[in-house]
């Protein structure tokens, strides 16, 4: 399995290589995002979280997308979670302000903080996987042809169980 940093890169290059649309020749979104919202667990508890990411997806004049995301969530100490999720996006087509939906599926890996009262010798497995479901809705706002902004609320559904709900600011550019 790639690493996170090696995953968006490797999808930008199959997405450049696929059929241009006909319109302008651009085939597909690169976006950095920031997100601040809550994680929510099956025992009901709430605690804050923020993180960042980058979505990369295609094609562009088209209502139906395909956007692989990488979400970094900085949870709570000991743990940073690591989103990478395939998803459907269906976009109205409208020049200005396109709402939009997503849902898709793919991976939550946590990463443990080795807690430092541990001795170095203490065997200590630092990582975990689970599945995720994503959903997401809000809107792509042009800014000029070329970038956007796209404010979104997305839900990580992690089996564990737990919800991430993420009000999130998308920045991006077309390609």
């Amino acid at each position: 399995m790639p690493t996170p940093r090696g995953f968006i890169p490797i999808l930008a290059l199959i997405l450049m290589a696929g059929p241009r649309s006909s319109l302008t020749g651009q085939t597909l979104e690169l976006a950095g995002n920031a997100s601040l919202g809550a994680l929510i667990s099956d025992e009901g508890n709430a605690s804050s979280t923020g993180g960042f990411g980058a979505s990369v997806g295609g094609p562009v004049h088209s209502r139906h997308k395909i956007q692989f995301d990488y979400s970094f969530a900085d949870v709570r100490f000991p743990i940073d979670s690591h989103f990478l999720a395939v998803s459907y996006v269906l976009q109205k087509q409208s020049p200005g302000v396109r709402p939009f939906f997503q849902i898709g599926a793919g991976t939550e890996i946590q990463k443990f903080h080795r807690p430092s009262f541990l001795p170095p010798a203490f065997p200590f497995d630092d990582r975990k996987a689970n599945f995720a479901l994503v959903f997401g809705g809000g809107a792509s706002i042009d800014l000029g042809e070329r970038f956007f902004i796209r404010p979104e609320l997305r839900a990580y559904a992690v089996f564990g169980p737990a919800v991430f709900l993420l009000p999130t600011l998308t920045v991006g550019a077309k390609f």
